[in-house]
């Protein structure tokens, strides 16, 4: 009897403080998530600025530390477009939720020798 009791007391012991630290585990581990999923708006409007100012400069060896290790692989070689060219970009509202961040931009084009113009909205 002796023996059942102490078993028995063994097994609460040992299964109960892993359960509860178990759910606390979990607890934190979603506040984590929580916390890392938030977008911050003033850091996305100015790594949208800066990625913009990379394009106009045509520096595209710093927009590559921009894209992600997926996009970068998938990427053979990026060539230069002389004609037209951005020369100019608005950054208009974003939409901000938890998890994402969307920008309405204009980029604005333009040939260098030729009288012609284009905008595009992103």
């Amino acid at each position: 009897m002796k023996r059942l009791v102490f078993i028995v007391l063994a097994i609460f012991i040992i299964v109960f403080p892993s359960c509860s630290s178990k759910s606390k585990n979990e607890e934190k581990k979603n506040e984590n998530k929580e916390q890392v999923m938030k977008i911050d708006q003033k850091q996305a409007s100015t790594f949208i600025d800066n990625y913009l100012r990379y394009v106009l400069k045509g520096d595209y060896s710093n927009l590559s530390g921009y894209y992600s290790e997926k996009l970068k692989s998938s990427i053979q070689e990026v060539k230069p477009q002389s004609n037209p060219r951005p020369v100019a970009f608005k950054i208009s509202e974003g939409e901000f939720e938890k998890d994402k961040a969307e920008f309405k931009v204009t980029i604005f084009n333009a040939y260098d020798n030729k009288p012609y113009f284009s905008v595009d909205f992103f």
